[in-house]
């Protein structure tokens, strides 16, 4: 699912199309064979979503009680969809301890879901019915969407800086 914005550009922009090719039947018994080369207009800044290169992998940072953790999403449309979201500005998200594995917040908003059977590990992080952001600091087998993991961190030491109870995480790009 593509965010209003951009259903809205991609609407203006067939509509412009199809503008530009009704009217080309008729100006091409006017206009010469091969018309002279158009430079394009240059794109301005803000007109498309920051999205990263093919190379670039999108990171973003988790912050839980004063600790700041760096994430890499994957490569689904809601981790996208999340990542462009967080160019607008941070996120903050109240989590609560669920089964001794994970801490579960709801997210105020959904995301595009494309849940699959899978095995999340410590330091995953799933989208959960659309709309719920799922932490692990252990493991779980479930329907999910993936959406990141945490880099360059144990089970134990997430554990530890999650603690116990509920928590505060700040999502930013």
């Amino acid at each position: 699912m593509k965010s209003a914005v951009q259903r809205a550009a991609l609407a203006l922009l067939a509509v412009c199309m199809i503008f530009a090719f009704a009217g080309c039947g008729q100006a091409q018994q006017e206009q010469p064979q091969d018309p002279p080369h158009q430079e394009q207009p240059e794109e301005l800044p803000g007109e498309t979503p920051e999205e990263p290169s093919q190379e670039e992998e999108m990171k973003i940072t988790l912050s839980v009680n004063g600790t700041e953790l760096t994430a890499a999403l994957a490569e689904t449309e809601a981790a996208q969809t999340l990542y462009n979201l967080l160019g607008e500005g941070a996120l903050t998200l109240h989590l609560r301890d669920y089964g001794g594995w994970e801490k579960v917040g709801e997210l105020g908003f959904s995301l595009p879901t494309s849940n699959e059977q899978m095995r999340a590990e410590p330091c995953d992080f799933v989208l959960y019915q659309g709309n719920q952001f799922v932490l692990f600091y252990g493991s779980n087998s479930w329907s999910y969407t993936r959406l990141g993991r945490i880099e360059n961190l144990s089970a134990a030491e997430l554990k530890g800086i999650l603690g116990g109870g509920s928590v505060t995480v700040t999502l930013s790009r």
